[in-house]
């Protein structure tokens, strides 16, 4: 069974959505932590972008809030800047 095959329809679809859709605040939020965390680690967006497979332009959009993050890309992100995705969200909470 493929890696694919294992992944239900539903949660295929929740990591295929955009996270936050509904949330433009939560999302600027989420953009700006990961901006100020990106700086205390001395990381750029080019470095982010070779790092996480994330295009320079897809980047762009998330950063100014054209377009909301979608969760494997906060994975990665993540993932990269070595902190959790919960961490991450929860740093965002009012």
């Amino acid at each position: 069974m493929s890696a694919t095959a294992a992944v239900s329809p539903s949660h295929r679809a929740m990591r295929e959505e955009p996270m936050l859709e509904h949330a433009p605040r939560r999302s600027a939020r989420i953009a700006e932590e990961i901006r100020g965390e990106m700086g205390y680690q001395g990381r750029t967006l080019k470095e982010l972008s070779a790092a996480t497979g994330i295009s320079m332009a897809i980047l762009r959009r998330r950063f100014t809030g054209e377009k909301s993050f979608y969760v494997e890309e906060l994975e990665r992100i993540c993932r990269y800047l070595n902190i959790s995705v919960i961490d991450l969200i929860e740093r965002t909470e009012l």
